[in-house]
C-alpha cells in the first residue's frame, strides 16, 4: 500500500511540474534582485501578477509558474536601484513593496504602484533568464 501511495504521489508531482513554466534564473551581477511575473494561471484561467521572487547576488534559482503557456511578463528591481522593465506598449501592471499575488482583472482595486513588465517567451515550458 505504501509503495502505491508513493507512486501516485510521484505521478501527481510530475503532472504538476508538466503543467508549469520552468524558469531558470542566473543572477551573475553583484546585486540582489527581486522579480515579479505575470502569467496565465491554469487553475483560475486568468492572468495573474505575482511578486516578489528574491535572488541573491551571483545566485541561481528555478521558478515554476503554474501555466501551460510559454508567454509571460517580467519586471525586476536591483538593490542598486536599476530595473528590468518594459517600454511603451509592454504590460503596465501594479507592484507593491511586499509580496503580492492578484488577478489582473482586479488591477483597479489592487493598491500599488505601476511598473512596465517586459513580454518574454519560453519554449516547451522552459525559459532561461540570465541577468548580467
Amino acid at each position: 500500500m505504501r509503495r502505491i501511495c508513493g507512486l501516485v504521489l510521484a505521478s501527481l508531482l510530475a503532472l504538476n511540474e508538466a503543467h508549469a513554466l520552468q524558469i531558470e534564473v542566473e543572477n551573475t551581477t553583484s546585486e540582489k534582485v527581486v522579480m515579479a511575473f505575470s502569467y496565465f494561471d491554469n487553475k483560475s484561467s486568468s492572468w495573474m501578477v505575482d511578486g516578489w521572487y528574491n535572488l541573491d547576488k551571483k545566485a541561481q534559482a528555478t521558478i515554476n509558474l503554474p501555466t501551460v503557456k510559454d508567454d509571460y511578463y517580467l519586471y525586476a528591481e536591483f538593490s542598486n536601484g536599476k530595473k528590468i522593465e518594459g517600454a511603451k506598449g509592454d504590460e503596465r501592471l501594479k507592484v507593491t513593496d511586499k509580496a503580492f499575488l492578484y488577478d489582473k482583472k482586479n488591477i483597479k482595486s489592487f493598491k500599488g504602484r505601476f511598473a512596465n513588465f517586459v513580454k518574454a517567451k519560453g519554449e516547451n515550458q522552459k525559459a532561461l533568464i540570465r541577468i548580467k
